[in-house]
């Protein structure tokens, strides 16, 4: 029985696999609204030492930056592989790395192989990784494969636990900083469950073990802070921001699918809850509790962005795999036909919405990159959108707000709106570029900007700002809502 279980376990884990990478297989361009923003980035950083225009426009500098995972990655991989495929290696890896971690997890304590990690690991398709925040998704990953592999190695402490321990949590802070505060407070909400419970005694060595871990990764943050890192504004919103955050993980591309998607969801845990073997893991629960708790007074924005938001996902991961619902019982004829039609006609048929979403979207940013085509190379460009365009834009239109960062790495384009800014990247502007959007309290700011630039993207922008624009360039080019403009100074 308990190998028959396990070769099934097995069988499910792959088959998730399979689904979780298949929407990043079929696309030329996953869709993703920052990706082409941070595919420059690379496509520079790889073509750096041998393109003049870049090294004029920018300085590398990589440090201790807790942001960079992307650029220590896929850079080489662009320079062996080419850019989109070293990109799309990148996501693949990061859904597959979440897997793993949830597996880790979800069975760290050897009781049996529970199916709970396999419904958690959906989650990777969330709105964060949809907005291509790509570094953070990636650092959830690591955190969740580094705290499953501390779980199951707390009580045996050994060196070689100990440096892959201490090298994967280095990589959680070189991935994302808000994933290092996860792990050390997961760390520690274990820790202090174990001192209040009168059945485990710890020794000096767990507390030492632990220490070690986090000593390098704190030391690169106090140099990142002494370096240039900063700490920037803090902002609260109200109550209808944190249940947007809060519903964050189950958002796609469709709010109707997304509500019954919940639905169903929240049915069928209830559902298998009431499995014989049911039970909680305790020490995960208590930590994605914590986690929620943490939540609620969590600011908007903090540090780098996002706050309240980046806690939601590992919250949500820990809670599901908490959960244990063992495979052996739902193998069963009653409890059967429960995983199937969670496992099919749900995870499955929301990664297929999910596919033929991401196809479309594609496709059209594939068509608009076409546009570029009547870029000299290397041509200093003006992104321009319309007013109220981004509040406004739907889900599926959300990556033509970064669509123009195509422009590099296809013909060497330079917007003043890449991703290179000192604290937050390895690749900065030496010089900040002049840049002020139809949405700036100086409304008319951007038409002294655009002189100094040779041409002017546009997306939606209203009759007014198109007179306005008309007379200082000529159209070259126009798709749709997009255009291209050339400043009449340069012909």
């Amino acid at each position: 029985m308990k190998q028959a279980t396990n070769r099934a376990y097995w069988l499910f884990f792959t088959l998730v696999a399979l689904v979780l990478v298949f929407p990043i297989t079929i696309v030329e361009i996953p869709p993703l609204v920052d990706l082409p923003n941070h595919a420059a980035r690379v496509h520079i950083l790889a073509n750096y030492s041998s393109t003049p225009a870049y090294r004029e426009t920018f300085e590398v500098a990589f440090s201790a930056v807790p942001n960079i995972i992307l650029d220590l990655i896929v850079v080489p991989l662009t320079k062996e592989i080419g850019i989109w495929v070293a990109i799309k290696t990148f996501l693949i890896f990061t859904v597959l790395i979440f897997l793993i971690g949830c597996d880790l997890i979800g069975n760290a304590r050897h009781l049996g192989l529970s199916v709970s990690p396999l419904i958690a690991s959906f989650f990777v398709y969330s709105s964060t990784f949809f907005y291509g925040y790509l570094n953070y998704v990636f650092s959830v990953s690591l955190f969740l494969v580094t705290f499953g592999l501390w779980l199951r190695w707390r009580h045996e402490p050994s060196i070689p636990r100990l440096l892959i321990l201490s090298f994967l949590t280095v990589l959680v802070y070189l991935s994302h900083l808000s994933s290092f505060g996860f792990l050390f407070l997961g760390v520690t909400c274990v820790f202090v469950v174990d001192c209040l419970s009168s059945s485990s005694r710890l020794s000096w060595r767990f507390i030492v073990f632990d220490g070690i871990i986090f000593l390098l990764p704190c030391l690169m943050f106090f140099s990142y802070l002494g370096g240039g890192g900063s700490w920037r504004d803090i902002r609260w919103d109200g109550i209808t921001s944190k249940l947007i955050a809060l519903g964050g993980v189950f958002r796609s591309y469709d709010l109707a699918s997304d509500v019954v998607f919940l639905i169903l969801f929240s049915v069928c845990i209830v559902w298998l809850s009431f499995c014989k073997s049911f039970e909680i893991d305790r020490p995960v629960f208590y930590v994605a509790v914590v986690f929620f708790i943490i939540f609620i007074p969590s600011p908007s924005v903090f540090i780098t962005g996002d706050a309240d938001v980046r806690i939601v996902l590992p919250a949500f991961v820990l809670l599901i795999c908490s959960l244990r619902i063992p495979l052996a019982t739902i193998l069963n004829f009653r409890h059967s036909i429960a995983i199937g039609i969670f496992l099919s006609a749900l995870l499955c048929s929301r990664q297929a919405l999910i596919s033929y979403n991401w196809s479309q979207m594609s496709k059209e940013l594939v068509t608009i990159s076409k546009l570029f085509k009547v870029l000299p190379p290397h041509s200093r460009i003006y992104p321009l959108y319309g007013r109220g365009v981004e509040e406004n834009m739907g889900k599926q239109e959300r990556p033509m707000l970064s669509v123009l960062s195509l422009a590099t790495i296809d013909h060497g384009a330079i917007p003043p709106t890449l991703f290179a800014f000192r604290g937050q990247n390895p690749l900065i502007f030496r010089t900040e570029p002049a840049y002020a959007s139809l949405s700036h309290i100086n409304e008319r700011q951007w038409l002294a900007l655009i002189s100094v630039y040779d041409y002017v993207w546009t997306y939606q922008i209203d009759a007014e700002s198109t007179e306005e624009l008309s007379q200082r360039a000529d159209l070259v080019v126009r798709e749709g809502k997009a255009a291209i403009w050339k400043i009449k100074s340069q012909l």
